[in-house]
């Protein structure tokens, strides 16, 4: 039904240096052209481009995950890298129909090497890198992953394939219900290790305005609900083996600061009374909220993780907006001036993305003149649109309310 365009950006550099570089750049930039203060960052762009069928998620790669199971050390800490530990992305897994060959997408799993001196790339050699199966308690080989070729690894997108023939036929057998891993010759133990479930949604990262109705929330320009998929080893799980899973609700507000919010549900992935499984983000607070969905069994309820871990869990993001109260100004009954708008919302983008004021400032003047303008471009019904601002979808339905009641004041009435 479409294309799927998979890809990862890496080694992405500016040709600003340290604080005193941005400092050099942006002093004095009231006087400086746009031209003259552009910083862009020039990065390498890694994916494919496969066709996308009726049976797939459209946000997510149906297919067996394995996540991280152990860190290994970093060589360069403490005199530089970003701490004393990795950990390899995650890989996914699938079998060729025809069960010759199993491929793996590592475009994010192996950690790239960079010499800022020579400019040169490669991938940081781990040593033989292998997959293996484990089924009740016996482990197979299945091959070994040639991640250690840069030239092959741009060309082919991370993506490997492992042929499956010559394998005795018991390793064969294994590989429908074993789990799969992934070992390194340089480290001990597993890097990687089968997640049987993968659970999903293709509304992960969705918003809200505070207080609306529970259930509807906008994730594609339109209230919607958002909707929990199963996978048992890149299979869907169906009404004969469904999954019990529990939902964790943790606060990412203020940044930096996620803690469990002491809320979590369940669900029953399908759903046994028929129709699809959602999800019901409480609206009440304002903020960001991270959900994450695990199998039960995995974690007691009691006991949720105080800090998930990012980077090899499922999870659904909202940003509930705050919904202020904004009537007085609307009806008229305390005069709206620019002086107004500008306080209760227009300083704070200001603030945050200067850019945005380089090239449309936050002028009484500017706003006036493009009034028609700036009305269609904060419509609600315009929030997928390219051209929709703010271009973060930040802004609360009360905060836009504000915004056209003043904008209306400067459009023609016919």
């Amino acid at each position: 039904q479409g294309l799927k365009i998979r890809f990862t950006v890496y080694l992405a550099l500016t040709a600003v240096n340290g604080a005193q570089g941005y400092a050099n750049l942006y002093e004095n930039y009231a006087q400086k052209t746009l031209a003259e203060l552009k910083n862009p960052v020039n990065g390498i762009v890694v994916g494919t481009i496969s066709p996308w069928f009726e049976d797939e998620m459209e946000s997510i790669t149906l297919a067996r995950i394995l996540n991280p199971d152990n860190s290994f050390k970093n060589p360069n800490f403490p005199t530089g890298g970003n701490g004393p530990s990795f950990v390899l992305g995650p890989t996914l897994a699938k079998i060729s129909d025809d069960k010759s060959y199993i491929s793996l997408d590592t475009i994010n799993t192996y950690p790239n090497k960079y010499d800022s001196t020579t400019k040169a790339v490669s991938k940081f050699d781990m040593g033989i890198s292998t997959l293996s199966v484990t089924l009740n308690g016996t482990t197979a080989d299945i091959g070994q992953i040639d991640y250690n070729d840069y030239d092959t690894y741009l060309k082919c997108a991370g993506l490997v394939d492992i042929p499956l023939s010559g394998l005795p036929a018991s390793t064969l057998e294994m590989l429908e219900g074993g789990s799969l891993s992934v070992t390194a010759a340089n480290y001990s133990g597993t890097l990687l290790l089968e997640t049987d479930f993968m659970i999903a949604s293709d509304q992960a990262c969705v918003y809200a305005n505070q207080n609306d109705p529970v259930g509807q929330y906008i994730s594609q320009g339109v209230p919607e609900p958002v909707v929990v998929q199963a996978y048992y080893k890149g299979n869907p799980v169906d009404h004969g083996y469904p999954l019990r899973a529990i939902v964790y609700e943790y606060s990412m507000t203020p940044i930096n600061q996620v803690g469990y919010t002491g809320y979590s549900q369940f669900i029953t992935i399908p759903n046994p009374g028929g129709g699809p499984t959602t999800l019901n983000l409480s609206t009440q607070n304002r903020g960001c909220f991270l959900y994450l969905m695990m199998e039960v069994g995995t974690l007691s309820p009691a006991a949720p993780p105080q800090a998930p871990d990012e980077g090899a869990g499922f999870f659904v993001n909202m940003r509930c907006l705050p919904t202020d109260d904004y009537s007085d100004y609307i009806s008229g009954k305390i005069p709206l001036t620019w002086q107004v708008l500008y306080e209760k919302v227009l300083r704070n983008y200001k603030l945050i993305y200067p850019a945005m004021n380089m090239i449309f400032p936050f002028e009484e003047s500017y706003w006036q003149n493009s009034a028609a303008m700036l009305y269609e471009r904060t419509s609600a019904e315009n929030w997928f649109d390219i051209e929709y601002m703010p271009r973060t979808r930040d802004l609360s339905d009360s905060r836009r309310q504000l915004i056209q009641t003043w904008l209306k004041k400067f459009m023609p009435t016919t």
